[in-house]
């Protein structure tokens, strides 16, 4: 006799999980005279403390002094995205030379329990509800609110919940079912298949280990656009840090924002290699360019009030990440030159010395690289970015 049962796996896409997925953990490392644990700075961390006010705590790893109001897990998961990030991104420019110097101490964050609180510790008015954390120069501060209470989090907690209690009710079913029953298991999306009872609640055992994962991933990542802001604003500020750019210098806004959104791909919790294509960037250039929208390679190079503009901001920092992604994968040699270059105050200032530092740097017209950029553009996968599009969705 068949025995016939229905079995729906529960697909959690919408928070960025996606099972079996090829982009896989990246965990890099430093480079061997960049991994040793950098000094904390006791007297500033009671500094700020104090200024934190009550409930507050310092969590120390080897490059980073955290004051937070956090529980501990997420504290630790955040501190460790922050690792990986100082070692992506000190294994990146270690063989240009483009690294000047190395912090003296621990680099600081704060990271706050609700935005009421960031606005106020931030003190920047007006801030765009959007901003869920930024880096201020000034201070040489991070500071992030903590996003992972957050409706979307509760209601697929919730799911996860509902969809693992069926799955127990089917397990036991199928272990009530006579040892040499032929059990028919159908998961959502997939043509039914006939098997054993043994491989039946097999099947089922591994579903249940896959909600494990995923509840377990739920608790440390709210979405996408969370983990977008911390690596954004961590490349930020590991750029001053090591002096890749100098504030006095007054570096090109669209290539401090470019290279910070450069490092932001990340996926089910976890940082991306690299230069991996930014999609949801990607996605939103390719549909302004179904309207025949775009930002001139000239305007981006020499307006920096292009980048805060509120009807174009968007765009420009989408537009910022293509130039940038196709400068250091297809012209790496020449875009460490060209940071070099900007450390330098005549590189910068007038709209006419930017553009003849950048043509300097890349060697050919301006017109020219801006035909190779829109090629670049055009040439990321449509395929690729669809591919992706799932696993990259949360929180955006």
């Amino acid at each position: 006799m068949k025995w016939g049962l229905a079995l729906v796996v529960f697909a959690l896409q919408a928070a960025g999980l996606a099972w079996g997925s090829p982009l896989e953990p990246w965990h890099p490392e430093a480079p061997a005279h960049l991994r040793s644990a950098l000094p904390a700075d006791a007297a500033r961390d009671a500094e700020r403390l104090a200024l934190a006010g009550e409930g507050y705590t310092v969590l120390h790893t080897a490059h980073y002094s955290i004051v937070h109001h956090v529980d501990s897990k997420t504290a630790a998961y955040r501190a460790s995205i922050l690792e990986d990030l100082y070692a992506a991104f000190t294994s990146y420019f270690n063989k240009s030379g483009s690294l000047r110097h190395k912090p003296s101490t621990k680099l600081a964050v704060l990271y706050t329990p609700t935005r009421q609180v960031f606005v106020e510790r931030v003190g920047i008015p007006n801030l765009p509800e959007a901003v869920e954390g930024v880096y201020l120069g000034g201070s040489q501060l991070s500071v992030f609110f903590e996003t992972l209470g957050r409706r979307k989090v509760r209601e697929q907690t919730i799911a996860i919940g509902d969809e693992r209690q069926r799955l127990e009710r089917v397990r036991l079913e199928i272990n009530a079912y006579p040892p040499g029953a032929q059990v028919t298991l159908t998961r959502q999306g997939q043509s039914p298949r006939v098997m054993s009872r043994a491989a039946a609640l097999a099947t089922v055992r591994a579903s249940l280990q896959d909600l494990e994962r995923a509840s377990s991933g739920l608790t440390y990542a709210r979405g996408q656009r969370s983990l977008e802001t911390m690596t954004h604003e961590g490349a930020h500020h590991l750029s001053f840090a090591f002096g890749l750019f100098e504030a006095a210098a007054g570096p090109p806004r669209w290539l401090t924002e470019g290279l910070a959104t450069y490092f932001e791909p990340s996926a089910n919790g976890y940082l991306l290699r690299i230069g991996s294509p930014h999609w949801r960037r990607w996605r939103s250039i390719r549909e302004a360019r179904a309207s025949a929208g775009r930002i001139e390679l000239r305007e981006l190079l020499s307006n920096d009030r292009v980048m805060a503009d509120l009807g174009l901001a968007d765009l420009a920092y989408h537009e910022a990440w293509s130039l940038v992604h196709f400068l250091a994968t297809t012209r790496r040699a020449e875009f460490d030159d060209y940071l070099r270059a900007v450390l330098e105050p005549a590189s910068n200032g007038s709209p006419a010395r930017r553009i003849a530092a950048f043509e300097r740097a890349f060697g050919a017209p301006l017109a020219q690289i801006d035909l190779q950029w829109q090629a670049h553009v055009q040439t990321l996968s449509a395929e690729g970015a669809e591919g992706a599009e799932g696993a990259l969705s949360g929180g955006n």
